[in-house]
């Protein structure tokens, strides 16, 4: 049985921090540029603008993904901030299922990775993982 633990969206804060710190988007870089301010010394209004807009395409792609898992037998939970994925198939299948169906690249994007970029699967509570 493979499962997924996908990511819908953090705490505020830390949304809010992405759009000021480190790696930050040249589309978020655009915006605050076309109100003449920086990352750094822009007011809080335009970091949730630039949240708004993150979350909106973020979410449309999750939506995608989520049908496509329906479609493909997934069951589905919301659990806090995250959605859990469960297939009966195998993580091998599962993640063949998703390529075929066009939803990898957004189930990798989701869901958490290992040091190396690999998605970590969620082993199932009987197998001695956290369900």
């Amino acid at each position: 049985m493979a499962t997924l633990k996908l990511g819908l969206f953090a705490r505020p804060d830390e949304e809010i921090e992405r759009t000021r710190v480190g790696d930050v988007p040249q589309w978020i870089e655009r915006i605050y540029s076309s109100y003449g301010v920086s990352r750094r010394d822009a007011p809080l209004s335009l970091s949730v603008e630039a949240v708004a807009e993150g979350l909106h395409h973020r979410l449309a792609r999750m939506a995608l993904l989520l049908k496509k898992m329906e479609q493909g037998g997934w069951k589905l939970e919301l659990e806090n901030w995250n959605v859990v994925a469960r297939t009966n198939l195998t993580t091998e299948e599962a993640q063949e299922q998703l390529e075929r169906l066009g939803v990898w690249i957004i189930a990798h994007e989701a869901a958490p990775v290992d040091e190396e970029g690999n998605v970590r699967w969620t082993r199932p509570w009987f197998l001695g993982g956290e369900g």
